[in-house]
């Protein structure tokens, strides 16, 4: 439980001090700060850094940055330690400023790397591996199961072991899950597939046709669906594979046109060398017209052809 802390703010009058849960109100030099080693965020736009930058330029800082105090288990020689506020403390260093407005906190290492991802996940500034790498850190770091983690986070236990999964993606897959802006759910969706090598296949097959999530899960029932067939080269897919990802892709279309009244009927034709899916859609009365009309116009035009 976070300990209750005290807050001065100085007017332009003179100096009130009241009861709050924030912290002392101070003014601390930028070189006695150092960034959250904790920081779940690892990536910083630059482009909304300068943003920042501007707007602080133009109009001051509209909120201080939160602080603590080092420990013995911080591994710098600064003095403080920043909770939340990196974004402002790196726009502040961009305008060559002296000091920024702190709120000195006196929270512990552990509840300050919480406040940290609270504060991001408000602001859904994580990526979902970032915020699955701040959990594990939380959970390794500070010997917590992840029941206690999901109660702290006011989460479920089982939202913490699903992002917790997410790390099982190799580097490459990351890169190539953030490159191709797909979601959560379509990791979970390729997370079922436990060899890598046909994972990453599928994942560049999923990124490269811009697949939806209930697309990609049908795609993976596909691929899934045999339980037992012959072991195909790392490069490429069988047969079998091809013909259980169309059957997928077939399914549900043929069941929205059965709902809407068409009798459409698909057949599979197998020889020695090839299986032929066949789609009958029945015809209406106004293709059967646009059709006679075609015929009997060619008719009339080959006929009246002059003789070579």
């Amino acid at each position: 439980m976070m300990k209750k802390l005290y807050f001065k703010r100085k007017s332009t009058t003179q100096n009130e001090e009241f009861d709050s849960s924030l912290g002392t109100l101070v003014s601390l030099p930028l070189s006695s700060l150092s960034p959250n080693p904790n920081q779940p965020r690892r990536q910083f736009d630059e482009v909304e850094i300068v943003s920042l930058a501007d707007s602080i330029r133009q109009h001051g800082l509209l909120q201080p940055i939160t602080v603590r105090a080092r420990s013995e288990r911080d591994h710098t020689d600064k003095p403080y330690i920043i909770v939340a506020g990196e974004r402002r403390f790196r726009a502040f260093q961009m305008l060559s400023r002296d000091e920024i407005p702190c709120l000195v906190s006196d929270l512990t290492s552990e509840e300050a790397a919480e406040v940290a991802i609270i504060e991001n996940i408000m602001r859904k500034d994580l990526s979902m591996f970032e915020l699955a790498e701040a959990l594990k850190m939380l959970i390794e770091e500070y010997h917590l199961t992840q029941d206690t983690l999901a109660k702290r986070l006011s989460t479920s236990q089982s939202n913490i072991a699903n992002k917790l999964r997410l790390l099982r993606f190799t580097s490459k897959e990351r890169l190539l899950l953030e490159e191709y802006h797909l979601t959560e759910r379509h990791a979970r969706a390729l997370l079922r597939l436990h060899n890598e090598k046909t994972r990453v296949r599928c994942l560049v097959f999923v990124g490269e046709h811009h697949l939806s999530v209930k697309a990609t899960e049908d795609y993976i029932d596909a691929i899934l669906l045999p339980k037992s067939r012959a072991k195909t080269s790392d490069h490429s897919i069988s047969g079998r594979d091809a013909l259980d990802f169309v059957r997928g892709f077939l399914k549900k279309p043929l069941l929205r046109l059965g709902k809407k009244g068409v009798s459409v009927q698909s057949e599979e034709v197998e020889d020695d060398t090839s299986v032929k899916i066949i789609i009958t859609i029945p015809k209406d009365r106004e293709f059967d017209e646009e059709c006679a009309f075609l015929a009997t116009h060619v008719s009339r035009e080959t006929t009246s052809e002059p003789a070579t």
